[in-house]
């Protein structure tokens, strides 16, 4: 289907967003040859409807974006005008209506291209990055939170080098964003962003700039393993890892044997770009054999394969978490009481939480959508009965917004507004988990916190309130970013395992049985392995818990089996590529 942007239009740029508040998605036109913005609302049967233009003077518009630049809950718009050396900022008033243009000058003989939406300094203000064709070089606007910005860092791309596409992500897994940029000069170059030393890097190929930085060899693609997974998947009594890796677009099958070992491996691709970032076991059609949801956070959907019972599987078969969603983590559980089994997700991108509702063995209606908030970026999820009204309910970690949100469920597959509980602007909570830590049969919210490196316990009064919360270090700068729960030295109270990114490690916290936790003991995941993600599980049959940690850095999986007192063999290590 087609759709007029006009006579001499030239259109070079399209962004999708909702900017009339009606739960569907517009598309935003940046039109080169007329000088304007174009606007297309969607309907909810998938058609749309040209509503108006923005006039952007002379500009020459060349790339368009869209995100709240004021923190008012609605879209604006962002362009790079070509013709006037500027960014150009339409801010929203949330009924499809735009102020006047504002403009923020790219500097002389710029010629901005391209540009791209972050938040660059964690301050929960939008921050821009421009590629400046005509000067070679990258501006970096940081963001007021009120629709202005500062004047903009300049960092050069090189001689001739004339950048002309920008986009953000993290290279060097420290959590923080930085910048890759394409050139005319056949190489990728990045500005990156160094936590520990507070400086920006640029790198010129693999050539770096002397002072500015620590450079990083371009090696090609790793399999950057993130997210993990136990269950028999091919009924062998036996347990198997499942592995998702983020950098090769696939799962990877760690078969068990009954002496803890993983020798025999399969992969299964998760599809070009999927980027998966979370990964669930559970028989989804009801056939008593163990099924595969993943959360791909680069083509913003939820895919899951279909397990035979014998370590094979179809599919995946995907379901849309809509553009620009970035879909986090991911989740299953019966929502509306059909004894079916349905799957909730959290969307970084979107500020969201989806629902997907199984209406059939193996097929899912259309997603149910409930925000977060705005900057909430919701990094982890989990589900239980927090209130004791024998519904499941669904928390969030708010990774943005520094709390967690909790969507009490109504039984029919619906949910309540999200109620939030802070847990400190400098926290910085990534992972949520939810059981019963003082044995008073009401469930109970652990949350791993990156910033603060600690654990926060909030016991639950099993109305759906909790008490004031505790904290339980994780040692200095540990980078706290995933939480599990287990009994690992056998005393009928649970304990914790929590994985620590920046300190490479695996803490384990005993628990007293009163929802109180002793001071963490570490076991290390090898240097430089900044670890993203732990599961639990009896590997080697000797009812002692063991842990398996996915090992970003380094590329592996690792195995350390448990003694049955809290304490752990050395770690074993499987490559994940």
């Amino acid at each position: 289907m087609n759709y007029s942007t006009g006579a001499d239009s030239n259109p070079r740029s399209l962004a999708v967003g909702n900017l009339n508040s009606d739960l569907q998605q517009d598309l935003v036109v940046a039109n080169f040859g007329t000088h304007n913005i174009g606007i297309f609302f969607g309907m909810s049967n998938g058609i749309f409807k040209f509503h108006t233009t923005l006039t952007a003077g002379s500009s020459r518009p060349l790339c368009v974006s869209v995100g709240d630049f004021n923190n008012d809950g609605h879209y604006d718009i962002a362009t790079v005008n070509y013709g006037t050396d500027t960014v150009g900022i339409f801010l929203g008033h949330g009924n499809g209506f735009f102020s006047n243009l504002i403009t923020f000058s790219t500097g002389y003989d710029s010629l901005p291209v391209s540009l791209v939406i972050a938040d660059f300094n964690y301050d929960n203000a939008v921050d821009i990055g421009v590629a400046n064709y005509g000067t070679n070089n990258i501006g970096v606007f940081l963001g007021y939170g009120n629709g202005s910005f500062g004047i903009p860092t300049l960092l050069t791309t090189g001689i001739n080098s004339h950048p002309y596409s920008i986009a953000v992500a993290d290279f060097n897994n420290d959590l923080q964003l930085d910048i890759v940029v394409v050139n005319q000069d056949d190489l990728m170059d990045m500005a990156v962003a160094n936590m520990r030393t507070s400086n920006v890097g640029i790198l010129f190929g693999s050539v770096k700039v002397t002072g500015m930085g620590e450079a990083i060899s371009f090696t090609g693609s790793a399999p950057c393993p993130q997210s993990i997974a136990v269950g028999d998947l091919n009924n062998d009594s036996q347990l198997d890892v499942v592995v998702g890796n983020y950098g090769m677009d696939n799962i990877k099958i760690f078969f068990g044997d009954a002496n803890g070992t993983f020798l025999t491996q399969t992969i299964f691709s998760t599809g070009f770009l999927s980027l998966p970032t979370s990964v669930v076991v559970k028989d989804l059609n009801n056939n008593n054999q163990l099924d595969i949801v993943i959360a791909n956070s680069g083509n913003d959907n939820i895919g899951i394969l279909f397990g035979h019972g014998n370590g094979s599987f179809d599919g995946p078969i995907t379901y849309s978490t809509d553009i620009g969603s970035n879909p986090q983590s991911v989740d299953i559980g019966d929502f509306n009481g059909d004894d079916q089994l349905d799957i909730v997700v959290a969307n970084y991108g979107s500020k969201s939480v989806n629902i997907l509702l199984k209406y059939d063995p193996g097929a899912f209606q259309s997603m149910i959508w409930y925000s977060t908030g705005t900057n909430s970026n919701p990094n982890s999820i989990a589900i239980g009965d927090l209130n004791n009204d024998g519904r499941l309910d669904i928390v969030v970690a708010n990774r943005g917004s520094g709390n967690i949100g909790i969507f009490f469920g109504y039984d029919n597959g619906t949910f309540s507004r999200q109620i939030t509980f802070s847990i400190g602007s400098s926290s910085r909570p990534y992972s949520v988990a939810i059981h019963d830590f003082n044995n008073d049969s009401r469930l109970d919210i652990a949350v791993a916190n990156f910033w603060s490196g600690d654990v926060v316990i909030l016991l639950g009064y099993g109305d759906g309130t909790f008490t004031n919360q505790m904290r339980y270090s994780t040692g200095e700068d540990s980078g706290s970013i995933f939480v599990v729960v287990g009994d690992f030295n056998n005393d009928k109270r649970l304990d914790l395992a929590v994985v620590n990114h920046v300190s490479a490690n695996v803490g384990i916290l005993l628990g007293y049985g009163n929802g109180s936790f002793r001071n963490h003991m570490s076991y290390s995941t090898g240097s430089n392995s900044f670890p993203l993600s732990v599961t639990v599980g009896d590997f080697n049959h000797d009812d002692w818990l063991d842990f398996a940690v996915v090992n970003y850095g380094t590329s592996n999986l690792g195995i350390r089996l448990g003694h049955g007192d809290g304490t752990f063999s050395n770690q074993t290590t499987y490559s994940t590529g």
